[in-house]
C-alpha cells in the first residue's frame, strides 16, 4: 500500500491562519469576562478588607472601654455623640499603688477636619488612628436607665467605591464605671 501524500505534508499556512482567526475570536469573547471577574473579585476583597478593619476598629474600642471607670460624652445622657471621651484603666505601678490614670478618646477624624472616616484614639498630646478610611456615622449612646453600657455604633464605609457596605452595634458592659 502507498503512503497518502497529505499526511506528511503537515500543516499547510492556510490552516494556520484559520486556527490563529479562530483562537482569536475565541479570546476577544473571553476577555471582556475574565475582566469583569476580576474587577467583581477586586471590589469584593475591598469590602472583606474595610469589614475586617471595621470590625477590628469595634473589638478594640469595646477592649477599651470594658474595663474604664470613668466615661463622658459631650452631650446630656440619652443623646448620640460621634466622640467618647473615657479614663483609661488604672496602671499599676510596679512599686506599688496606681501609677496613673490617663484620659482618652475616640472621634472620627484628625481634628483638622480631614480624614472623616478615619477612626482615631486620642490621649492628651497624641493622636493615632485605629483605622483607615473604612468608618462612617460614629455614634456612641449612653441610656440613663442603664448607665452602666455604652453602645457603640456606625457605618462601614468602602472607600473605593465610596459606599457603604455594613453596619455594626454593640453594646459595652462597663462594670468598673463609676456612677454618679
Amino acid at each position: 500500500m502507498k503512503p497518502c501524500r497529505w499526511s506528511m505534508a503537515g500543516i499547510s499556512f492556510v490552516e494556520l491562519l484559520v486556527g490563529l482567526l479562530l483562537s482569536t475570536l475565541v479570546m476577544t469573547a473571553a476577555l471582556p469576562v475574565g475582566t469583569q471577574s476580576l474587577r467583581l473579585w477586586q471590589q469584593h476583597r475591598q469590602q472583606i478588607d474595610s469589614r475586617q478593619a471595621a470590625r477590628f476598629a469595634m473589638d478594640f474600642m469595646v477592649r477599651q472601654l470594658r474595663y474604664t471607670s470613668y466615661i463622658y460624652l459631650p452631650v446630656p445622657n440619652g443623646r448620640e455623640a460621634g466622640e467618647l471621651d473615657f479614663q483609661d484603666s488604672d496602671l499599676p505601678n510596679p512599686s506599688g499603688g496606681i501609677l496613673y490614670k490617663k484620659s482618652v478618646s475616640f472621634r472620627l477624624g484628625n481634628g483638622a477636619g480631614t480624614r472623616m472616616k478615619t477612626l482615631y484614639r486620642s490621649v492628651p498630646g497624641t493622636s493615632q488612628p485605629v483605622t483607615e478610611e473604612c468608618i462612617a456615622n460614629l455614634s456612641f449612646h449612653r441610656d440613663p436607665s442603664m448607665p452602666q453600657q455604652v453602645s457603640i455604633e456606625f457605618d462601614i464605609w468602602e472607600p473605593v467605591a465610596r459606599q457603604t457596605v455594613g453596619h455594626l452595634r454593640t453594646v459595652v458592659y462597663c462594670p468598673n464605671l463609676s456612677l454618679p
